[in-house]
């Protein structure tokens, strides 16, 4: 790949699948990194096995969006990702009898980062200034998202605490994650989603700007419980709200102060309970127009305050598997759209024909991987279908 030099003016470049171990000396180089891809805006590292470094790319003027996928060879990401060479740039500009505070300013146009199955990655460290340097660093000063996916060694990130452009940030999978300095500094943070990371520890959630959040997912990270309980009530320009975790006394607290959230999600609560966790506050929404039900084997029965949600458009109950017959009472949910079923393997029967027609906006129903209730709504001969067969729109599978 030496020889594949790019025109200067290139706009986007992928390289996938490259099977040598270090990458060319057009992207290593700085020399000539600086000349062929000045013009860079959008680059992509994809499934490069036996690479063992990413290369100097802070210096990059143009560079917007950056995805490095699958550099299963990695273990470390610092100061050769940054491209610091600090004190060769203090050199140029201080002179010998005093040495005047420069800013450099790396990454200055990215804003979309997104870093994914890097399977041996343990630490993505900050940008270090050397003690004797006379220069100031500022990184990403225009991130706006930030995607770390399928990490699982990883255990150390750079501090949070200068992303003040950053509006969505997703961490998913990292095992081993036990700490996210300064995630409360985060004052311009829209959305933020941290799934699957049971190591996470010290993550506050006590934003400094927590009418920012309009979207917050919560997911397997059940050390963050108490953070989560605490700062709750304080996110009370949440739209959407998704928390699975094994406590169900995380969520409780604190939610009837979310009078925008539309959107809710709540389930993977302990396999012991054999009810499904609710809180009377939740009737207090009067906004929320979807619900989505993550159940489990022991749930005979769905929460009856359901059926006060009077403003619901989209209902998803899944899993299930104790459920026997949707209750009655569903047919008082009038501005209910859409009505997804999925997962519930003893489900066997509809509400009454009665309570069916009652739902006059239901225009989408789905059953997914129900057997029982699938056969008995099979279109013409099932028992359950004269119930349904009004309903414009009928998935079965």
């Amino acid at each position: 790949m030496e020889g594949l030099q790019p025109h200067p003016d290139l706009k986007g470049l992928t390289i996938s699948g490259f099977e040598g171990s270090r990458l060319p000396s057009w992207m290593v180089a700085k020399d000539h990194l600086m000349v062929l891809l000045r013009n860079l805006v959008h680059l992509r590292l994809k499934a490069l096995g036996k690479c063992e470094r990413v290369p100097p790319l802070g210096d990059l003027p143009c560079l917007e969006s950056l995805w490095i996928y699958s550099l299963d060879n990695v273990k470390r990401i610092g100061a050769e990702f940054y491209g610091l060479d600090i004190n060769a740039r203090s050199s140029t500009c201080s002179s010998s009898s005093s040495r005047e505070v420069k800013a450099v300013t790396l990454f200055p146009k990215l804003s979309r980062f997104e870093l994914w199955g890097m399977g041996s990655l343990e630490e993505w460290s900050d940008a270090m200034v050397p003690s004797d340097s006379s220069s100031s660093i500022k990184v990403f000063p225009n991130l706006r998202y930030l995607t770390i996916y399928e990490l699982p060694k990883l255990v150390v990130l750079p501090d949070m605490e200068n992303l003040t452009s950053l509006v969505e940030l997703s961490i998913r999978r990292c095992g081993s994650l036990a700490c996210i300095r300064n995630l409360n500094s985060l004052t311009s943070l829209e959305s933020l989603s941290l799934e699957e990371c049971p190591a996470l520890l010290h993550a506050s959630l006590d934003m400094k700007n927590p009418q920012s959040l309009s979207e917050l997912i919560i997911s397997g990270c059940d050390e963050l419980n108490p953070s989560l309980s605490n700062n709750l009530e304080k996110f009370t320009s949440l739209q959407q709200l998704r928390i699975r975790s094994r406590d169900p006394s995380c969520w409780a607290k604190g939610l009837h102060h979310l009078a925008n959230l539309c959107e809710l999600e709540l389930g993977g609560f302990s396999d012991d309970l054999d009810h499904f966790p609710w809180s009377h506050s939740i009737t207090n929404l009067v906004s929320l127009e979807r619900l989505r039900l993550r159940g489990w084997p022991k749930i005979t029965s769905l929460p009856d305050q359901i059926q006060h949600l009077s403003t619901l458009t989209f209902l998803d109950i899944r899993q299930f598997e104790g459920l026997e017959v949707v209750p009655e009472w569903m047919g008082s949910l009038r501005n209910l759209r859409e009505l997804w079923i999925y997962f519930c393997s003893n489900l066997r029967q509809l509400p009454s024909a009665e309570a069916i027609r009652a739902l006059t906006n239901l225009n989408q129903l789905r059953i997914f991987w129900c057997p029982l209730l699938a056969e008995r709504c099979t279109k013409g001969s099932g028992a359950e279908w004269p119930k349904i067969a009004h309903i414009s729109e009928v998935v079965i599978i």
